[in-house]
């Protein structure tokens, strides 16, 4: 209180009134719009207008609006399988005509470049079949058994057409120049191979049987089992058959020194009425003093017997 009881007047503060919020711009609404092209592989698709941007762009060509949770467009399964051509790249100086073509390219170039091309796209359309035979293959059981069954077919044709390409040719007489009593050399082609001709191979010996046919025929092929049946590594076992035909002509046979069949083929057999078969070549074995065949199949084409 102040002196003489009378209380001065306060002192008068200065009120600021309040002021308004300053007014935001607000930016006007997209219209919703079709995008103007279609969006390619790699784009990211605005979210907002939805026009496709260059994979490179950061904000939206149309509205402006950032594109870093824009969609990308995925790159379509078939166009994985199946690459991009790639552009030309045309050096430098360089004038490329009418579809990427130089004018002054020559006639061999233009046409294997169409060959190029027309090889190129043989192997894109049959890339894409295989692949979608494949998916239809495996998931789609009738169509699998169809192919299976044609496969099958097929094979059979082509296996029946081999085996008759060549028929099972029989002597209807067998000679030998020597032989063992117990081991005659009609045993050498009489369809068992538990039996075998054998015959002396000491002293320069080279053994040889006759075989004789009925009609002329053509021998292609011939499987030979060396050895003796039940011993193989107790007798020689020929290495060279030599073949000598009617006309006086004749060809080696190459054998393996081996207990299993093995099959060889006969180049100059044409038109044969027999075929004397001479062992002159041998694989040793210690103490052996005779050589052994078990068993000689011959194939040709019979004419007579497929008639």
């Amino acid at each position: 209180m102040a002196r003489g009881g009378v209380t001065p007047p306060p002192t008068p503060v200065d009120v600021v009134a309040p002021t308004a919020d300053r007014p935001r711009p607000v930016r006007a609404a997209v219209l919703a719009a079709p995008p103007t092209r279609k969006p390619k592989a790699g784009e990211k698709v605005c979210g907002e207008c939805g026009e496709p941007n260059r994979p490179a762009r950061n904000f939206c060509a149309r509205c402006g609006v950032s594109l870093a949770e824009a969609q990308v467009v995925k790159t379509p399964w078939w166009r994985k399988v199946i690459p991009h051509r790639r552009h030309r790249v045309i050096e430098i100086g360089g004038r490329p005509g009418r579809q990427g073509v130089r004018p002054n390219a020559g006639a061999g170039q233009k046409l294997f470049g169409a060959i190029g091309s027309l090889f190129r796209t043989v192997m894109k359309v049959g890339g894409v079949l295989i692949l979608v035979g494949g998916l239809v293959y495996g998931g789609y059981s009738p169509f699998r058994d169809w192919v299976n069954k044609k496969f099958t077919t097929a094979q059979d044709k082509i296996s029946n057409k081999v085996h008759r390409e060549y028929d099972p040719v029989r002597a209807v007489q067998t000679t030998a120049s020597a032989q063992d009593p117990k081991h005659a050399g009609t045993m050498a082609d009489d369809g068992y191979n538990n039996t075998y001709w054998q015959a002396p191979s000491d002293k320069g010996a080279m053994p040889e049987l006759t075989l004789t046919f009925q009609h002329p025929v053509t021998l292609n092929r011939m499987i030979v089992q060396i050895g003796a049946a039940d011993a193989f590594n107790k007798t020689d076992r020929p290495s060279v058959l030599h073949l000598v035909y009617p006309n006086g002509t004749g060809e080696d046979v190459q054998l393996k020194d081996t207990p299993d069949e093995q099959t060889v083929e006969i180049n100059h057999g044409a038109n044969l009425t027999s075929v004397v078969i001479q062992v002159t070549g041998f694989y040793r074995s210690a103490g052996a003093t005779s050589v052994a065949i078990t068993e000689i199949q011959l194939f040709g084409k019979d004419k007579e017997s497929r008639e």
